[in-house]
């Protein structure tokens, strides 16, 4: 007798049965009356239940398109936010607005996942509960074909900008005269609300996401508005890439996690115990996921296969040392003062905490704007 299990696609646990057999009925005097053990089975569940919440994904789980964290900008007076996008290999998608201090404010679409603000927001009136135009939100993505458990969440930061007030006037001054910009400005024109980096080759650059903009800026405090026709004149040049020391990064359809070096340099993390001694047991989080349109702007460098060097462009301190460093080709790079690390735009949130085990020969210490370290 042969039993093949089917894969019912649900995590309902393993079941414990008998097979009961009787007499065997032949003119075969040999087998006839021949009556069998009863058989004891487990069917045994193959899929694991995940534990819900965060980035350790089960198989039929859904997964987020951006991470479990994402920062949008709008224009104030639109009600568009963004689409929640999710991926799963089986199963119907279900998009939900889970938590948030703001979450009251906003609507989103089951089905696609579509994220609009319930009323228009206006950036001299705020709503928000920080009254910062900041707006808060978690949405929630389940997997409604399985159990309860398979589901996924994304923190989504909602930034209103101006352009009613003092934007505003900006941008009509921009149409009149042509706006002075130097080397390594962020600009954007009246007519479009795409934000490019102003490169030393004369070329605009352009951010593909809100997730690669942000690993480099805080928030859109610095872009200068030009002209339709300025912009027009300056020519397009590569895409920013994802800033070193930041997040990790992967794509859909390839499950290996890359760690970023200046120059849009990635390298494949072999393993997740690397992973883990080099960022942490919550390194995972650090992921962030590429659109395949956009991969090709990196190239590919050697693998990590060791866990006691950490990448070029990460940020480091010791347990218990305030200190930080940027390593910088195995050397680690004292930064002076707190007001040089914000003036070459680190952020506090990608400091790596390692054990004073690591040891890194020192290098020359970070004492003004370093241009090498921007895009």
């Amino acid at each position: 007798v042969t039993i093949t299990g089917v894969d019912d696609a649900l995590v309902d646990g393993d079941f414990t049965y008998n097979i009961v057999t009787a007499a065997a009925v032949s003119t075969d005097t040999l087998y006839n009356g021949l009556n069998p053990d009863d058989v004891s089975m487990i069917n045994t569940d193959v899929v694991t239940p995940s534990s819900g919440g965060g980035s350790s994904i089960s198989f039929y789980r859904s997964t987020i398109t951006g991470g479990s964290e994402v920062n949008i900008s709008i224009n104030e007076n639109e009600t568009f936010v963004t689409t929640i996008e999710a991926a799963t290999s089986r199963g119907i998608l279900e998009y939900s607005i889970y938590s948030g201090d703001d979450k009251s404010l906003f609507t989103i679409d089951s089905a696609t996942g579509e994220l609009n603000f319930n009323n228009p927001p206006d950036y001299e009136s705020p709503k928000d509960k920080d009254g910062d135009n900041v707006y808060e939100l978690v949405a929630r993505v389940d997997n409604k074909s399985y159990v309860s458990s398979s589901f996924n969440m994304q923190q989504v930061h909602v930034q209103v900008l101006d352009v009613n007030g003092e934007e505003g006037q900006k941008a009509a001054q921009a149409e009149e005269a042509a706006a002075t910009i130097e080397f390594g400005d962020l600009i954007k024109s009246v007519a479009n609300p795409a934000v490019y980096y102003y490169g030393t080759d004369g070329r605009r650059h352009a951010f593909p996401d809100e997730t690669i903009f942000f690993s480099w800026y805080s928030d859109f405090l610095g872009v200068k508005i030009v002209s339709s026709s300025q912009l027009a004149d300056i020519p397009m040049g590569q895409n920013v890439t994802m800033r070193p020391g930041t997040w990790l990064i992967k794509i859909q359809t390839n499950p290996k996690v890359y760690a970023i070096e200046p120059g849009g340099i990635i390298r494949w993390v072999v393993s997740e115990d690397i992973a883990r001694t080099l960022y942490g047991d919550q390194w995972y989080l650090r992921i962030r996921d590429v659109a395949e349109t956009f991969f090709t702007d990196y190239t590919t460098g050697d693998d990590i296969a060791a866990s006691n060097v950490h990448p070029t462009g990460s940020l480091i301190k010791y347990t218990n040392n305030s200190a930080v460093y940027y390593i910088d080709n195995e050397e680690k790079r004292a930064i002076q003062t707190e007001q040089v690390f914000e003036l070459n735009g680190f952020q506090k949130d990608h400091i790596l905490t390692i054990s004073e085990a690591v040891v890194y020969p020192d290098g020359a210490l970070i004492i003004g704007l370093v241009s090498s370290l921007a895009y």
